[in-house]
């Protein structure tokens, strides 16, 4: 028997899965119940709220082992990692600057952060670290040289699975944000981000036409963005 489960602000299919006993996504990706959502949202970590998520049923698997013998099973599993690319205002990158990552998992009592991470951004101004699929927040800290002593130049809060699909309003308004295109922050910022597209369409070869329905431009926003691989498309 399937279940249904509705998205709430925050979740994204990993952690539906996790949360369901699953190891894995493979079963809720696989199930036809999921086949018009994964469609529709094409990267698993953008769900929107509402979406409604088919859940199968959990079917414990049993294994044999040998008495008096060591007896080796793995476990599937499937880890998340954080991916960011700082650049400037010029978009060139900030690279080989030093940074510090603490994230945070739920917790009934607030959010429980992990030990901090440290490390170097590459010479795209990039960072991968991995992190909990329980983790909800986070802080960034950016220096300004490769010494880990030298000054902050940003400090960025992080929140896990908020964003929203590509094809949104708030999930244009996010990304363009992240990227340096001032769009505004509610759905009220309509002519903010009208503006906003505008820009990022006449940087990159596009009519620059404003609208939030275009996709080939909402598309190729989460293209830059990074969340879509090249040969992904949302409808």
């Amino acid at each position: 028997m399937t279940d249904r489960h509705q998205v709430k602000a925050g979740e994204h299919l990993f952690r539906i899965a996790r949360d369901n006993g699953f190891r894995t996504i493979r079963p809720l990706t696989d199930d036809p119940g999921n086949a018009e959502l994964m469609r529709q949202r094409v990267n698993p970590a953008t769900l929107a709220v509402g979406d409604e998520v088919a859940i199968p049923t959990f079917e414990p698997k049993q294994a044999e082992g040998t008495v008096g013998r060591f007896n080796l099973f793995t476990l599937a599993g499937s880890g998340l990692f954080l991916n960011l690319r700082f650049l400037t205002t010029e978009r060139r990158p900030l690279a080989n600057r030093a940074f510090r990552l603490v994230m945070a998992e739920v917790d009934p009592a607030g959010p429980k952060p992990a030990p901090p991470e440290s490390g170097v951004t590459g010479a795209k101004g990039d960072i991968s670290a991995e992190i909990s699929i329980f983790d909800i927040e986070g802080e960034l800290i950016v220096r300004a040289t490769d010494d880990a002593a030298s000054r902050p130049v940003e400090t960025i809060k992080l929140l896990v699975g908020l964003l929203d699909p590509p094809n949104t309003i708030r999930g244009q308004q996010v990304r363009l944000n992240n990227m340096g295109y001032f769009a505004g922050f509610s759905d009220k910022d309509l002519v903010q981000l009208k503006w906003a597209i505008e820009e990022f369409q006449a940087d990159h070869g596009i009519k620059a036409t404003g609208r939030t329905d275009d996709p080939v431009t909402f598309n190729r926003i989460a293209h830059e963005h990074g969340d879509l691989l090249p040969n992904e498309k949302v409808p």
